[in-house]
């Protein structure tokens, strides 16, 4: 038949031809921001978002030698939880944001499960999107902000006996388009402008 084991492939996204000079950019903002606002490393935090599939498929098939694309029943399997992960300059990893397609909790583990005590304990959140979708929202977003982000926060102005009221934090996040809107951008100015938020550059992560 002319075929061989051959691995799913996909059309990647291009990095923009000028991701030097916009990262450069994204760096000095950093910097700046790092330098002239005193932000120690504790509160520089970088968060990210993955899906993670239930039932993850096999990425391997039998296709046609030299194949340039490559599909897999199941690769694109989409029933899936997205996980939000957050680090913190100084090399801290802060507690996981889990969001579950569902409007109630029951869509979000039970309370029974396994380790479950011990992941609340720990300021692990499990919460439904409230949408057809397990991607974050406004809800979501709030949530982590207040949940995640503001609590590390407070810890760490306590512990190094800053002032809460002057203290900066910087959040850096890719640009989804959740994080880059309106609505989420007026709700941090309003609610914590002592959060400054800066994007990684499109197709730069």
């Amino acid at each position: 038949l002319g075929w061989s084991p051959r691995k799913a492939t996909k059309a990647s996204k291009k990095e923009p031809e000028d991701w030097e000079d916009i990262c450069t950019k994204a760096f000095f903002r950093m910097a700046y921001c790092i330098d002239r606002y005193k932000i120690p490393a504790e509160l520089v935090f970088n968060m990210d978002q993955t899906n993670v599939v239930y039932s993850q498929g096999s990425d391997m098939t039998y296709a046609p030698i030299n194949s340039k694309q490559v599909h897999v029943i199941g690769k694109e399997e989409k029933r899936a939880f997205t996980v939000c992960v957050t680090s913190s300059a100084a090399g801290k990893l802060l507690p996981f944001q889990a969001i579950y397609t569902g409007t109630t909790d029951r869509s979000t583990p039970s309370d029974k499960s396994e380790s479950y005590a011990e992941c609340i304990s720990a300021g692990h959140r499990f919460i439904p999107s409230r949408t057809k979708t397990y991607w974050t929202n406004q809800h979501c977003m709030q949530d982590f902000i207040i949940s995640i982000i503001v609590v590390e926060i407070a810890l760490i102005i306590a512990t190094k006996n800053l002032n809460p009221q002057t203290q900066r934090a910087l959040l850096l996040l890719d640009v989804f388009s959740v994080h880059r809107s309106q609505e989420f951008l007026t709700w941090m100015r309003q609610k914590y402008p002592n959060i400054i938020i800066i994007f990684v550059p499109g197709n730069c992560t």
